[in-house]
């Protein structure tokens, strides 16, 4: 709308234009100097376009200033369309789903690859065998995940633990379900690790054996599993998962 007022504008400036030169071409040589009365209705008609044109160029700054903040209420950048979940590319075999308790079965298979897009819209990868690596699987609406988003965030803090990569994944995301939308919850709690968007299947999650949130998944520097683990945990069994991860042991 501001594009189509500023095109009223400038064409109504020329029709202006065009017809003060047309009346000046109209004027005969010998024709008397205007009367002052009608010099002020000129100027009068000249003040009155600029008015025009002022409260137009208001009304476009305005218009830009509420669009600015409107797609600014999340903690995004102006501009940015944000989304809640995302395709993936998946590649490799899945793995079994964690069991609730004896032998997981999974440890020291290969997981899955995983391309897939950030609430922004930018790359996230979690790259099994590049480096060490712990991924957390968070849902917005589970209560347990509320209370473990802050803790992780903290002691994880741009995506690094003792020299050990972080990456999160949320999962499991319906605007029908508490606490939506997770990219609001997570910007709220200033939750810095890179966040991979599952898609509304659950790919991710299910490739990786997830059953029970928050889940917890550890992976050596070849790209093993070498700890699989769900629910609040500590600190400390925080870091016995990143101890894991950099040494490939998971004793």
């Amino acid at each position: 709308m501001s594009k189509n007022k500023s095109l009223q504008h400038k064409s109504s400036q020329q029709r202006t234009s065009s017809q003060k030169h047309g009346t000046q071409q109209q004027k005969p040589a010998s024709q008397p100097v205007p009367a002052p009365r009608q010099k002020s209705m000129v100027i009068i008609a000249v003040a009155v376009v600029a008015v025009v044109a002022l409260l137009a160029l208001v009304a476009v700054v305005a218009t830009s200033s509420t669009e600015e903040s409107t797609s600014g209420d999340n903690g995004s950048a102006a501009g940015v369309n944000i989304r809640e979940t995302a395709p993936v590319v998946v590649s490799g075999a899945a793995l079994l789903p964690m069991p609730d308790n004896g032998t997981d079965l999974s440890i020291g298979a290969v997981a899955p690859r995983v391309e897939g897009l950030s609430f922004t819209g930018g790359g996230v990868s979690i790259l099994p065998g590049s480096v060490p690596m712990v991924v957390l699987f968070v849902a917005h609406w589970c209560p347990h995940c509320q209370k473990e988003v802050p803790l992780v965030g903290a002691w994880a803090k741009g995506g690094t633990r003792n020299g050990v990569a972080v990456r999160a994944v949320s999962t499991s995301t319906s605007k029908d379900n508490p606490n939506y939308p997770p990219s609001a919850w997570l910007a709220r709690e200033n939750f810095t690790i890179p966040t991979l968007l599952d898609d509304e299947a659950g790919t991710v999650a299910n490739a990786y054996g997830l059953t029970n949130f928050p889940f917890f998944v550890a992976l050596d520097g070849s790209g093993k599993v070498v700890a699989r683990t769900s629910g609040e945990i500590t600190e400390v069994e925080f870091d016995q998962l990143v101890e894991k991860a950099k040494s490939g042991s998971p004793a």
